[in-house]
């Protein structure tokens, strides 16, 4: 017995506004269930309401319901995870490694003719690169608000506000320990800004990935 329009936004509201089901592809899952049960029963006789009542249980009720869309955010989340650290170890691969360590080789000359002051805030440019390439991500293509690209938004943008907890430890703006540290030692310095700049490449690269963006 297949269900009315109304029969459907019915049981799509009790997944939206009870369940709290908040991704498409869940919602979609989940309708499809709901729908299949409640229509077994009401060919056994019972009503819609009843019908829809007895699939809401067998479903899981909201408990239920909202445990199938936490395992959802799980399981995209260890799938961007294990996705960013490919990408990462990419830059390792041949022939990619070549331009990571002329990439790391250039900066590691920069450093050496840094005053303290350059190296200072040349350091602290370098920790908002992944902040950077964030926004770049979000003024250049725009952030879709669903599904997937939701769940890759809020991945990237805690890597990306990482660099600011660093900042506040390390005391940047008020203490030039640290710019002196890093002219005395400027293998640290090179080490330190390439890794930053690697993550921020792949977060642009993820980004991509995740949001479906063609190039232009």
């Amino acid at each position: 017995m297949a269900l009315s329009n109304f029969q459907l936004k019915s049981l799509r509201y009790d997944l939206r506004e009870l369940a709290h089901i908040d991704y498409d592809e869940v919602m979609n899952e989940l309708l499809d269930h709901y729908a299949t049960l409640t229509e077994l029963k009401m060919e056994t006789g019972l009503s819609f309401d009843n019908a829809s009542k007895w699939a809401w249980t067998e479903l899981g009720s909201e408990k239920g319901l909202q445990k199938i869309q936490t395992n959802y955010e799980r399981s995209t989340k260890n799938q961007l995870i294990i996705r960013h650290l490919w990408i990462l170890k990419s830059y390792f691969r041949w022939p990619t490694i070549i331009l990571t360590l002329a990439c790391a080789l250039l900066v590691y000359q920069l450093s050496e003719l840094m005053t303290n002051q350059i190296a200072s805030i040349a350091f602290v440019i370098i920790l908002f690169t992944p902040g950077l390439a964030l926004l770049y991500t979000f003024m250049g293509w725009g952030i879709e608000h669903t599904n997937r690209q939701k769940l890759a938004w809020r991945y990237l943008s805690r890597y990306a506000n990482l660099p600011v907890a660093i900042i506040c430890t390390l005391d940047l703006f008020s203490d030039n320990l640290w710019a002196e540290y890093l002219i005395a030692y400027p293998i640290f310095m090179a080490f330190f800004c390439i890794s930053f700049l690697l993550v921020s490449a792949s977060l642009i690269q993820l980004a991509r990935e995740n949001f479906h963006y063609k190039s232009a």
